[in-house]
């Protein structure tokens, strides 16, 4: 994977962001509905002072796209975030509640 931006094709992030939420990810991670559920509570236990309502899997998701958008603006426009966007958005729609 090249980390320039604009040396991969569009196609090509998203199907690598596809390799990846479909492949051995769930081995290592997980079950993806199960992990962002589980991170949805640390973070919600952790928030709870600010927070109206518990979070759900799909706005954990959402908050890691958030991540990697931060990540593009203050660091290294680098191939994995994009990759990483494109994956943790197809995750959010997965797991919605």
């Amino acid at each position: 994977i090249e980390d320039v931006l604009g040396e991969m094709p569009c196609v090509t992030i998203l199907n690598t962001a596809a390799g990846h939420v479909a492949g051995a990810r769930n081995t290592t991670h997980g079950a993806k509905k199960k992990n962002f559920d589980h991170t949805a509570a640390l973070w919600s236990a952790y928030l709870a002072p600010i927070l109206k309502r518990p979070l759900t899997a799909d706005e954990v998701a959402l908050c890691m796209v958030l991540l990697k958008v931060s990540r593009t603006m203050n660091g290294t426009k680098i191939d994995d975030h994009y990759i990483d966007m494109c994956g943790y958005a197809a995750i959010s729609g997965e797991v919605r509640s």
